[in-house]
């Protein structure tokens, strides 16, 4: 079944999934704790929760940060466009930008050279075609958030979750997260 509804205003039943998914969505949403508390609502008691959050860079240098910042600047003037010369801006910068920093960083990589400080360098071994998609996420949405641990942890533990359970991926894209919705809700919870 495919549905086409907002995170808000749905017709999926309230605890009615044992697994939500949000993979590279939520950041988009203006108000992404309030997203995150509609989708704990969906979710059975110890049922799971799988997201993926852009992070806010916490572990890279001041120039990546520099030219990160300088991308904002052109991603906001480009998602401003329509639609087609959107699509046709972003296939040139995954041809010009996007696929030769990955593959840059998969000889970096063969050479045992460490790259995580190469932008794009995780994209070192996808095809081209997720690159395209990708850059035309980011570049083409008008709303892009950034959260650290901290933030997202925040987030889960006010919309019910057992932040026990919570694990961060150790790995590339950050912030990759599982999470249990909390088996007793609050209002439940004798004081």
């Amino acid at each position: 079944m495919v549905l086409q509804e907002t995170v808000g205003a749905n017709s999926i039943p309230l605890e009615s999934l044992d697994l939500a998914m949000s993979l590279g969505v939520l950041h988009h949403i203006p108000d992404t704790g309030l997203a995150i508390k509609d989708v704990s609502l969906r979710i059975k008691p110890g049922g799971m929760f799988l997201c993926y959050l852009y992070y806010k860079l916490e572990n890279k240098p001041t120039l990546y940060k520099l030219i990160f910042k300088g991308v904002n600047v052109v991603r906001k003037v480009i998602s401003g466009l329509p639609q087609k010369i959107k699509y046709i801006i972003t296939s040139a910068i995954t041809a010009l930008v996007y696929w030769p920093l990955a593959r840059f960083s998969k000889v970096m990589n063969k050479f045992g050279v460490k790259t995580s400080n190469i932008p794009l360098h995780h994209y070192a071994d996808m095809p081209f075609v997720m690159l395209a998609n990708d850059a035309l996420d980011r570049f083409g949405t008008s709303l892009e958030q950034r959260f650290s641990k901290a933030d997202i942890t925040e987030m889960l533990r006010l919309a019910d979750f057992d932040i026990s359970t919570l694990k961060f991926s150790d790995s590339e894209p950050y912030w990759t997260f599982s999470v249990k919705k909390t088996v007793i809700s609050r209002e439940l919870q004798i004081p």
